[in-house]
């Protein structure tokens, strides 16, 4: 290979950097995206939600994307549903429609960071299942 293809492929050549929370054993530090989509998504909770709201979370594979699931429901009524998938560089915050029930973000550390936030604004309680 000539050094000119060499120099053309490292022009054409594009990196695409993964945008996730730093968090570790001892560290979280957390993007403030994720704060502001937490925060949102529970306001959406407690508008479509009566009383005390449970949440039940369970993980799942559908091909090679794993899935984080959290149906959510009030105790007097109303019912909400969401998905995360992973396997993508940027979170995908949706935020001119956070109804879209889908989020994409780069790994299960991110979902499970961002659902974690989530409910615990939200005021639920928490169950975790092997499935529907």
């Amino acid at each position: 290979m000539s050094r000119q293809q060499n120099d053309d492929e490292r022009k054409t050549a594009v990196t695409v950097e993964r945008i996730v929370s730093d968090i570790g054993p001892a560290r979280s530090k957390v993007l403030p995206e994720v704060e502001v989509w937490a925060s949102k998504m529970s306001e959406l909770a407690r508008l479509k939600l009566d009383g005390p709201i449970k949440a039940s979370v369970w993980a799942y594979r559908l091909n090679e994307t794993e899935c984080l699931s959290i149906d959510l429901v009030g105790q007097s009524g109303g019912d909400m549903s969401v998905t995360i998938s992973t396997g993508v560089h940027r979170t995908n915050y949706s935020f001119n429609d956070l109804e879209a029930t889908c989020f994409e973000v780069p790994d299960m550390t991110e979902a499970l960071l961002m659902v974690s936030i989530f409910l615990r604004h939200a005021g639920a309680q928490i169950s975790f299942s092997a499935g529907a």
